[in-house]
């Protein structure tokens, strides 16, 4: 799930759809019940010029 946060909510939104559909993958193997989840944050900068 990524939440995104800016001046304008179409860009934030579109930002959220591009992440969401990176491609990663968890290996089951290297899972264990002493992990814990952890939220990350990763600054997105975005320019738009006119055309």
């Amino acid at each position: 799930m990524f939440i995104s946060s800016g001046d304008c909510k179409t860009v934030s939104k579109e930002i959220e759809a591009v992440l969401s559909d990176l491609d990663y993958r968890v290996d089951r193997k290297k899972l264990t019940d002493n992990m814990v989840a952890y939220t990350y944050v990763m600054p997105v900068t975005v320019e738009i010029h006119s055309r």
